[in-house]
């Protein structure tokens, strides 16, 4: 067999084919990327104390004209002008 027919048969990659993007040999990696901030975490707990507060007036205000609709009755109004 001739040197230019081998070169045919045999498969070949190029150095730059076979290394991965890092630099490394050619094969599997993982790799664990971690990102720490305590004032991300807090943000969120903090949004969120605001939000189950902001639900629980908004709770507590729909009970109190509940509850008012019940005392004075339904044509009544609540004396309030406007």
């Amino acid at each position: 067999m001739r040197t230019a027919e081998r070169a045919l048969s045999t498969p070949r990659t190029s150095v730059a084919a076979a290394r991965s993007p890092c630099g490394g040999p050619a094969g599997t990696y993982e790799r664990r990327l971690t990102y720490r901030d305590p004032m991300i975490g807090r943000g969120l707990a903090l949004s969120a104390l605001v939000w189950l507060g902001w639900l629980a007036g908004l709770a507590g205000a729909a009970t109190v004209e509940r509850r008012s609709r019940l005392v004075r009755g339904p044509g009544e109004t609540s004396g309030i002008r406007s």
